[in-house]
């Protein structure tokens, strides 16, 4: 029976050494039975790939299939095809795509199956970390934030949760090969995903498998981790025509209705929950007391002031603040305040009851 999971890897020549760690993560995973097809764009015709084949050479002995490597030529950016390109050339029962520089952790395909397997889903997803890298390619940090307990398909109309790398298809269930818009540079994983979603309630298995990785030089098309403002402004303008042309295409894959519910919040948590959170915090004494502590922290060791305190614009970035704070040594190290601060409320509410 045909258990292999067709990867797809997209990649363009001057990135063989984003190519050479995925082809190394993807050696690790403790599922063996992988087909992987890695698809190059080249922006000039006949361009060199020479740094591109010592790297598929050699990672292709710790396969047991050949990589087959497969190029095609456009001016423009064309990821759509690429993976429409490798869609073609899969013969695997089950379909992942992965960009070349991001990861994902070795027992994802392991888990993705099994529950395939186990369940009468078309398809199944995990939660993902999101991962900011320096200039310098070094990790500054990490949070989880494709987190939920459940899927709801009004939320994902309202929400792209769900990165390109966090979700196995079992193609044998679908009615016909699903493809993705070639005409969309931005957003074609959600595009492609609705409509897959539409037909096809998910698995969802809340595990993190995935990492999602920003940059701050700039090179994959996601804002944040950006620190340059002149690429900040672009891509912010190339989202904003993005966003406008995926609303459209909302409205014609599932009618009027698919923009109405955007007036409506559907999410996996409150979503004022961390933001809430964040000023309830703030407002707390010891946070107060920590303030101070971190105010001497910074002007002895950086010469700066302790930046002030601020309530995030997004559920998103407000939990990250509420993990980073309590992962901290100083989270720690106020513990027993805030023990004692819970039992005297405590106390107080019981003998106001009395």
């Amino acid at each position: 029976m045909n258990k292999t999971v067709s990867v797809i890897v997209r990649t363009m020549p001057d990135r063989h050494n984003f190519l050479d760690k995925c082809l190394f993560i993807l050696s690790g995973q403790n599922y063996d039975d992988l087909e992987i097809i890695v698809v190059c764009q080249t922006t000039i015709n006949n361009q060199d790939l020479s740094l591109i084949e010592p790297v598929l050479s050699r990672w292709s002995i710790f396969f047991a299939k050949k990589i087959k490597f497969i190029h095609h030529y456009a001016d423009f950016d064309a990821r759509s095809k690429s993976l429409n390109i490798g869609i073609d050339n899969a013969t695997g029962r089950y379909l992942s795509f992965l960009d070349d520089d991001d990861k994902i952790y070795p027992d994802h395909f392991q888990v993705c199956i099994s529950n395939l397997e186990n369940s009468t889903s078309v398809w199944c997803f995990t939660d993902c970390d999101w991962a900011i890298y320096n200039k310098d390619n070094q990790l500054n940090y990490r949070y989880n934030i494709f987190h939920g307990n459940y899927y709801s398909f009004l939320e994902h109309l309202t929400k792209n949760f769900i990165p390109i790398h966090s979700f196995v298809i079992d193609t044998y269930r679908l009615e016909k090969v699903c493809y993705f818009n070639e005409s969309l540079s931005k957003y074609e994983d959600y595009d492609f995903l609705l409509q897959l979603a539409y037909k096809y309630k998910p698995c969802y298995i809340p595990l993190e498998s995935t990492q999602y990785c920003l940059r701050a030089d700039g090179s994959n098309t996601n804002i944040a981790g950006v620190e340059n403002e002149a690429v900040i402004k672009m891509k912010k303008q190339e989202w904003k025509v993005a966003g406008d042309h995926i609303k459209n295409l909302k409205l014609a894959h599932f009618g009027w209705w698919a923009l109405e519910v955007e007036t409506v919040t559907y999410s996996r948590e409150d979503v004022f929950y961390y933001r809430n959170l964040c000023a309830s915090y703030y407002n707390s004494l010891s946070w107060r007391l920590m303030k101070v502590i971190r105010g001497v922290l910074y002007r002895v060791l950086k010469g700066t002031q302790c930046p002030p305190d601020k309530i995030p614009e997004s559920e998103q970035e407000a939990r990250w603040i509420m993990e980073k704070i309590q992962s901290s040594f100083s989270w720690e190290l106020t513990a027993p305040l805030r023990v004692v601060t819970r039992v005297f409320r405590f106390i107080t509410k019981k003998n106001r009851r009395l």
